[in-house]
């Protein structure tokens, strides 16, 4: 699925196009992503610029994985474990 795709690119700090459906667009924005129309001339363009674009804040992310690791997930859990 797109989301096991955004999630690999996160985690490796790779740019990010998307048409920013179902709910990776809950999570990648124009903050730290690309967001595009759905459609083939969008998407295109939107590629393009990405690839060109020296100005991405990489720094955005890096939150995004660090917000969405393993560490950060697991003591989510155990917080929620030791609130019951």
């Amino acid at each position: 699925s797109q989301s096991g795709v955004t999630a690999l690119s996160i985690s490796f700090e790779k740019k990010i196009v998307t048409t920013g459906t179902g709910g990776i667009g809950e999570v990648i924005n124009s903050d730290n992503g690309y967001i595009c129309e759905s459609n083939v001339d969008s998407i295109s363009k939107a590629i393009n610029y990405a690839l060109r674009d020296k100005n991405f804040n990489f720094n955005k992310l890096k939150e995004l994985k660090d917000k969405f690791n393993w560490h950060g997930f697991a003591k989510k859990i155990m917080s929620f474990i030791n609130e019951i």
